[in-house]
């Protein structure tokens, strides 16, 4: 006959001289990354490419420059939030989305030299990304 006996505070503190065991609580864990999806990062490309072409239409060299720079500043900031959930930002990756900026910028019609000398910097992206 199997033993049926369920082990009461009593009987514990028998067994283990007195005290009675905590109950078992599991580690905890980290909450779940979100999946980056390519989506995501497509719209905040998208989001840049459609604002660079916006303020270049409109705007004069010094206002291009600030206008141009609050926009690099807020892709940057979003790629950085994109790259905490999927260190998906490696060094090739890295090479490739500053070509993407300056190659959008470039496009655009602003002469990238004269960007980064009025905001002296080698590359505007350099102020605030983490990757």
């Amino acid at each position: 006959m199997p033993n049926t006996h369920i082990p009461t505070k009593q009987t514990a503190r028998k067994v283990t001289g007195g005290k009675v065991p905590k109950p078992y609580t599991p580690p905890e864990r980290p909450a779940p990354k979100k999946p980056v999806r390519p989506s995501t990062i497509w719209r905040a490309t998208h989001w840049f490419e459609l604002s660079i072409a916006q303020i270049t239409a409109v705007a004069t060299d010094s206002r291009c420059f600030k206008k141009v720079k609050w926009v690099v500043k807020h892709l940057v900031l979003r790629l950085n939030e994109l790259n905490e959930y999927e260190e998906y930002i490696e060094t090739g990756e890295r090479e490739d989305l500053l070509e993407y900026i300056d190659d959008v910028i470039a496009y655009a019609g602003v002469n990238i030299d004269a960007l980064n000398t009025a905001f002296e910097c080698d590359c505007l992206a350099d102020n605030w990304r983490d990757w």
